[in-house]
Parts: C-alpha cells; structure tokens; sequence
C-alpha cells in the first residue's frame, strides 16, 4: 500500500489542486470572431458602384465608337481659305484703278472680267459663309476685315502711273485665280456633304471661266 501511495504523490503531488481549464476556454467560453473592416461598403453600396462603373464605360466606349464612325462632313480651316481668298479678290477689284479705270489702259476683255468679278465672287462668298454657318460655325467680320491687298494695291497703283496697268493686272489676278482654285478644290475634297460638295464645283467652274476671260 506504501507503494501505491508514493506513486500517487509523485503523478499527483497536490490531488486537492483544481485542474485549469485554460487549455479548454476556447471551447468554454468562445470570443466572437472581430469584424473585419469593410471598404467595399455594404451591399447596396457595391450596387451602386457596379451600376455607375458599367455607364461609365459605356457612355467611354460609345463615345470612342462614335468618333471613329462619324464622318467629317467638312473642314473649316479649307473653307475658311476659301473665304479669305474671295475677299483678297473682291479688294483688289475695288482698287480705285480698276474700279473706275480711270487710266482707260484695260481691254474690252479686262473690263468685262472685273465686271463678272464684281458680280460673282461676293455672291459666292456670302453663299460659303451662310454654307458655314448652317453648319454651326460662323465666320467672324474681323477675320474678313484682316485681309489685306496692300501690297498688290502698290504694285497696281505703280504699274497704272507707268502706263502698263494691263499687264500687270493680268498677272496679279491671274496669280489670285489660281490660287483661289487651288484652294477650291482643296476644300471640295474635304467636304463631304452633297450641299457643300455642289456649292464649291460651281466656284470652281465660275473661277475657271474667269481665268479664261483674261487669257
């Protein structure tokens, strides 16, 4: 019996100490799990955000379909040359010498070109302005009023004093016309509406014919 004693006291030197539950509290005394912080929100919040993100790109992605599908119907920077060289001819016809020919130095043919001119280019031009404006963009009167002829007007000025006024009208307007088809048919090739397109070959053809006359 001494025997059995000894070994119990040394497996269980204090059989009256209560046994911790320590070891068992997780099973005793269970802790809630702590939440974790949440930064897509609550469900109605990522909702929301999942709807707004998908009009975003969508609203994105029609935007670009439609800029690479939309056609441009005209170029404003063409049209507006077009413009101002019009108004470069229609100041040169006002030229004091060739308006009045006061120096009686121009052809039948010279007389009858600066006549068409007056009739025509600024019918034309008012007819691409309102062309323009139709199309939402308006030529500003200051940008018509910066063109300037004066160093045409000299060189006309010069050539009527020295009694050579036909000549050289000849060439300055020649120069002009051609640069004013030029710039015709630059801007008939940009514009790609039916209305615009048809306005432009008829300047073209009136210019031609115009040329003809001086020729």
């Amino acid at each position: 019996m001494s025997s059995f004693l000894w070994l119990n006291k040394i497996m269980n030197p204090d059989p009256y100490k209560t046994t911790s539950n320590s070891n068992y509290d997780f099973i005793l005394n269970p802790q809630k799990p702590k939440k974790a912080f949440n930064i897509g929100g609550n469900s109605m919040q990522k909702k929301i955000l999942a709807i707004l993100s998908i009009l975003i790109f969508l609203i994105v992605g029609f935007t670009i379909f439609k800029n690479l599908t939309t056609t441009k119907v005209l170029s404003i920077s063409d049209l507006t040359n077009v413009v101002i060289e019009q108004q470069k001819i229609i100041n040169l016809v006002k030229n004091d010498f060739i308006s009045s020919n006061s120096t009686n130095q121009f052809s039948q043919a010279q007389i009858n070109a600066i006549a068409t001119i007056n009739l025509t280019i600024p019918s034309e031009q008012k007819s691409l302005i309102n062309y323009l404006k139709d199309s939402s963009y308006v030529i500003k009167s200051s940008t018509i009023g910066s063109v300037k002829t004066t160093s045409l007007d000299t060189q006309i000025n010069n050539a009527a004093a020295a009694g050579n006024l036909t000549s050289t009208y000849n060439s300055i307007m020649k120069s002009e016309l051609n640069n004013y088809l030029n710039y015709l048919s630059i801007g008939y090739n940009t514009t790609k509406g039916p209305k615009g397109k048809a306005l432009l070959k008829q300047e073209y053809q009136n210019a031609n014919t115009l040329l003809k006359q001086l020729n």
